[in-house]
């Protein structure tokens, strides 16, 4: 289970959104955002109290991102990222 989403960044034009999940030990489970209207997702797996993800985007530009991860409905704070 997901316990907290941190140190979320992109490199501008990288097409990625990177983050850390905080787990209880274990987690799978989909982690999104929305940009612009468009949903982009990934699935966070592993069993470790730290890991590293990230989710592949098509925008461009200025955006406000925040991620959530879906079952343990947790999201990250919102962060204004130039993608």
């Amino acid at each position: 289970m997901i316990t907290a989403i941190i140190n979320v960044d992109s490199t501008k034009s990288s097409g990625k959104i990177t983050f850390d999940a905080i787990t209880n030990g274990t987690a799978n489970e989909v982690v999104s955002t929305s940009l612009g209207g468009q949903r982009f997702t990934t699935n966070v797996n592993g069993n470790t109290n730290t890991i590293s993800g990230s989710i592949s985007h098509t925008k461009t530009g200025r955006y406000m991102v925040v991620l959530r991860a879906e079952t343990s409905n947790v999201s990250s704070n919102p962060l204004l990222l130039d993608l």
